[in-house]
């Protein structure tokens, strides 16, 4: 599966170094002392004789690791001590140093002379995405004090590039869609950092509300406000800083405006505004300044969602009604090219590969060229009869087998089956017999929400057949009657959301090889995760009013 937000951030740059290849050392004896005079005196015990060992050390490297964050990695150390003169029983131990104490060292321990060692090297903590590289010292010791040495250290050069997880940017995170991030999350170590609401309104309101987050690499992006009696809806647009949960900069929307959840690119923050003389607006992520606004107003039918980024692209749908497919430079808003969309203009955003941009249209997969928008196919789907589903969400996510997985639907029955296509082959491979909405997909699985099950069901879909692998659903005693929010994935876990018939919800970490839970919350719903690992939970009073709290937790 590609992951191309994934790896738009990563760094290229090595730090090699010269190795310092060996050493080698030799002690001679010195005499002893004789007395005269005072025989009564007895003579100084002998000075042993220190051996006359010689000891070379040489590493292999330099060493390099690339990896993502928060990733407990395993680098290796190796090389070979030779040894010659050791005396009788003389043993050679080896201590490791890391000059800048970025890796966790073994203990010093003993070698075999004229023999290879190994030795694993981790993260001493957590790193954050940067660029890191040091020397580590290798001494040859005579005991396992380190308290005499065979002779100096030698280095070998390290370097380690880890990279970010990519950002959370639109709906089900990245140009994929997927809802996958490529990390390892101990949940025993999962707690929670902040809290945040929007400010107190002024008067009376009928309810408070935050919309779907997106994440920009320091901090959180969401539309928040307020429902009033009577008069329009009360909204601003907020950002709020990662680590702290304090709010960096708002931007309040024009009365009598619609705005939608906001997105990120790279460097910016998007929002859609409809019945406004703009329809897209780039703002910059730490200050609030605006970048650019482009775009005939739309009305508040128009069927769009926030834009899909890829390297320095954005699309979105525009045009009347959202019956236009359009590409922006995503630096200065400057249009490349647009495109009719004309069967069934429910509210979408595209997804993105390499050279390809794909989108549902009524009962096909169209995928239209990323450079022109030129029409490069059209995949039909045997699932669908091309009519507007209630669902009102058209998201095609990228698999992990060259295909796309789709939510189809057929008003005749009612259905809403998850459907997969091959995009290089240009065909259908199958749909699945249930009905399901919200899903994830990573490594050859689809995670989905069970439609019409009599409890809240998680299904674990074979990719490759779209049969169910395994199920799970929470225990009677937990009360819980619905699925509720999106599905997140990490390498080791599934994050869902369910709620009860009182409101009372969780969100679950499901483990994906023991299909148990490993971790649960008060207060389920939309559940995502940043590039620095913060994971951020949307949550609210349940059935059927918005969520109004966003929770931050982190790996601590």
């Amino acid at each position: 599966m590609e992951h191309k937000g994934e790896l738009v951030h990563k760094r290229n740059g090595r730090i090699l170094a010269t190795l310092a290849v060996a050493f080698s050392v030799a002690a001679c004896g010195g005499g002893g002392g004789g007395g005269g005079g005072n025989q009564s005196v007895p003579p100084p015990a002998p000075t042993p004789t220190p051996s006359t060992a010689t000891v070379t050390i040489t590493p292999k490297g330099p060493i390099v690791h690339n990896d993502y964050t928060g990733v407990s990695f395993t680098t290796m150390a190796e090389g070979t001590v030779a040894a010659t003169n050791l005396a009788p029983g003389e043993s050679i131990y080896l201590r490791l140093r890391d000059t800048n104490n970025t890796l966790a060292m073994p203990a010093t321990q003993p070698v075999t002379p004229n023999q290879p060692f190994k030795f694993a090297l981790g993260p001493k903590g957590e790193l954050m995405p940067s660029d890191y590289s040091g020397q580590i010292e290798f001494t040859a010791c005579r005991d396992a004090q380190c308290t005499s040495m065979y002779g100096p250290p030698v280095s070998v050069a390290y370097s380690l590039d880890i990279w970010t997880l990519g950002e959370w940017e639109t709906i089900q995170r990245d140009a994929t869609h997927a809802g996958f991030v490529p990390t390892t999350i101990d949940t025993t170590r999962l707690n929670l950092i902040w809290d945040w609401r929007p400010p107190p309104p002024t008067g009376a309101v009928l309810d408070t509300f935050i919309t779907r987050p997106a994440t920009d690499g320091d901090g959180v992006a969401v539309l928040a406000g307020y429902n009033r009696p009577s008069g329009p809806q009360e909204a601003a647009l907020y950002s709020i800083h990662e680590h702290s949960g304090k709010t960096r900069w708002s931007y309040a929307i024009p009365s009598g405006t619609y705005a939608q959840a906001p997105a990120t690119g790279v460097g910016q923050v998007f929002l859609q505004t409809l019945n406004s003389p703009t329809l897209l607006t780039s703002f910059d992520p730490h200050t609030g300044a605006v970048k650019y606004s482009i775009g005939s107003g739309a009305g508040t039918g128009t069927q769009t969602l926030a834009p899909t980024s890829y390297a320095n692209l954005s699309f979105y749908n525009a045009g009347p009604n959202g019956s236009e497919l359009h590409s922006i430079d995503n630096v200065s808003g400057t249009l490349r090219w647009s495109r009719p969309r004309t069967t069934n203009l429910q509210a979408g955003t595209p997804t993105v590969r390499t050279g390809e941009v794909i989108y549902q249209s009524g009962n096909k997969i169209e995928i239209v060229d990323i450079l022109t928008g030129a029409p490069r196919g059209t995949i039909n789907d045997p699932s669908s009869d091309g009519a507007s589903s209630a669902f009102a969400r058209s998201i095609v996510a990228l698999g992990s087998r060259g295909n796309a997985i789709a939510v189809s639907y057929n008003s005749a029955t009612g259905a809403h089956p998850l459907s997969s296509f091959n995009l290089d082959g240009r065909r259908w491979e199958w749909s699945t017999s249930a009905s399901y909405r919200s899903f994830a997909v990573s490594d050859g699985m689809v995670y989905a929400y069970r439609e019409g099950a009599p409890v809240p069901t998680l299904d674990a879909i074979d990719e490759a057949t779209g049969t169910v692998s395994w199920s799970w659903s929470p225990q009677a005693i937990d009360a819980q009657v619905r699925t509720t929010g999106n599905i997140m994935l990490t390498r080791n876990l599934v994050f869902i959301s369910t709620e009860g018939n009182g409101g009372d919800s969780y969100v679950w970490a499901i483990d994906r090889a023991t299909r148990l839970p490993a971790w649960r919350y008060p207060g389920g719903g939309y559940v995502i995760m940043s590039g620095g690992r913060t994971i951020f939970v949307l949550t609210g009073p349940g059935n059927g009013r918005p969520p109004e709290l966003l929770r931050a937790f982190r790996v601590q």
